[in-house]
């Protein structure tokens, strides 16, 4: 039975099971809609039906109708942003929590927020204002709060998972299914079932400073950024109120050349903190620096939507050179992309982010996870670097082949420079993975986490049926 003929059985049963009105098929409103909202045009994959559940017992129906027909395979969407398309499918069945599943709660006096899978982060901030609320932490991510409280898996207290099986569970530290939500903490979802809620713990809004700074890329003012942000990262503990992020950044629509771009914030609302002032004292042709809320940090540091996204990651010791070795292989890759793009629409960027030693201790002092970032680091700082080039849909097909291509071929470079000077880290940040890459080779123990996924779907449903996301089975 070829995809396309299982698909069209079980949109069948999905009608006959009275769920009509949750489908969009191909050539509907909303389905046109929805494949538009994906971040990415490598994501916007054609699915032989979009279904949208509005409750986790839906959710459990559509998965049971599905998993009826053996041939049948599936996606699942949540916010739909990996670059590369692992939140869709062609010729199958695409299970959407975006349109019903979004909604956000607040219970203050536990100080625990309630996200269902579909919200996106900008809606979830602006509900959060209401309640006086500003550190909504979920996913293994990562936020402004990082150097305070670690990673945003970090902070999960339960999800709902609904398995294979149909069967609903709720995984917390303290109940029987603590393996599961010790995995969920690293692993991606995807492996165990499909996450319907999650509660996490809240922050109060103490105040937020910050914004952009841009300054010329010239070698004097890139040597300035990449000494600074070595020696923010490696003295991060002491300011756990404050963090930035680097990034050299083509974008031809707007600036003719490479800039440098810092994004930058205070926890606290504290205007221009000591740790700051090194990154604020570099010359820039523009900042914009205030007192400010996630909700509006958000929106200022969205990309473009609606081009071919490529993103690769690495990580390595906090090091000038390597650094410098990074930026000097971006300028490249642009380069070699200008030489060949004659419509001149895509952009590129390499930012760094801090990984300083103590993120590892922070997710241990939460209950642990299965990251494997305190083992790689070993009580070393680092760096972790995202390569990335975004090719827009009116260029030819050879653009977006040599983008690639030179993201992968940058990021080589980038990693046997790092082995020649002893500052390869051998941890992979999933968020910005690209699918050729492994990032599940470098949790804390594959094995453990293997065993976790049979235990909780022992068929294998999530690895072979769902295809998209990496599988812990790959490795």
């Amino acid at each position: 039975m070829t995809l396309r003929v299982a698909s069209e059985a079980v949109v069948s049963e999905l009608v006959r099971g009275g769920l009509e009105e949750l489908l969009s098929p191909a050539g509907s409103t909303r389905y046109d809609e929805r494949i538009s909202s994906y971040f990415s045009l490598t994501a916007q994959k054609k699915p032989f039906c979009f279904v949208h559940p509005k409750t986790t017992a839906k959710v459990a129906l559509i998965l049971k109708t599905l998993l009826a027909n053996p041939d049948a395979r599936f996606a699942i969407r949540s916010g739909g942003h990996v670059m590369w398309g692992a939140s869709n499918i062609d010729d199958s069945i695409c299970i959407d929590l975006g349109v019903h599943m979004n909604y956000t709660s607040v219970d203050k006096e536990k100080g625990i927020v309630s996200i269902q899978p579909g919200a996106r982060w900008r809606e979830v901030y602006k509900s959060l204002e209401l309640h006086n609320v500003a550190g909504l932490l979920t996913g293994v991510g990562i936020s402004w709060y990082i150097p305070r409280v670690g990673f945003c898996g970090d902070q999960l207290v339960k999800a709902e998972v609904v398995l294979a099986d149909g069967r609903v569970v709720h995984a917390n530290q303290n109940n029987e299914h603590a393996d599961l939500w010790r995995a969920l903490e690293g692993a991606s979802a995807g492996n165990f079932g499909i996450v319907t809620r999650f509660d996490v713990r809240a922050l109060s809004d103490d105040g937020l400073w910050g914004g952009m700074l841009l300054s010329e890329a010239t070698a004097e003012r890139s040597a300035d950024h990449v000494a600074t942000m070595r020696r923010f990262t490696d003295d991060s503990e002491r300011f756990p109120d404050s963090s930035y992020i680097v990034l050299w950044n083509y974008e031809p629509s707007r600036f003719r050349d490479i800039v440098i771009t810092s994004f930058l914030a205070n926890t606290k609302g504290v205007e221009n903190p000591p740790e700051l002032k090194q990154l604020c004292d570099i010359p820039t042709i523009a900042r914009d620096l205030k007192q400010t809320n996630m909700h509006d940090f958000a929106l200022a540091m969205d990309q473009p939507q609606g081009t071919h996204n490529f993103w690769h990651t690495t990580t390595f010791l906090s090091d000038e050179r390597i650094m410098a070795k990074a930026v000097e292989l971006h300028a490249a890759a642009v380069a070699q992309i200008r030489a060949i793009s004659k419509m001149g629409q895509f952009s590129s960027l390499c930012l760094f982010q801090s990984l300083p030693s103590h993120y590892g201790r922070l997710g241990d002092e939460r209950g642990g996870n299965v990251m494997g970032l305190d083992r790689a680091l070993k009580g070393r700082n680092a760096i972790m670097l995202l390569l990335s080039v975004n090719v827009g849909g009116d260029e030819e097909d050879s653009v977006r082949a040599v983008g690639l291509e030179a993201t992968r071929e940058s990021l080589r470079g980038v990693d046997a420079f790092a082995r020649s000077v002893d500052g390869f880290v051998d941890w992979t940040y999933l968020n910005y993975a690209d699918c050729s890459q492994d990032p599940l080779r470098s949790l804390l123990d594959p094995e453990e986490v293997k065993r976790t996924a049979l235990k909780y779907d022992p068929t294998g449903v999530f690895q072979t049926r769902a295809p998209g996301g990496f599988k812990i089975s790959a490795v």
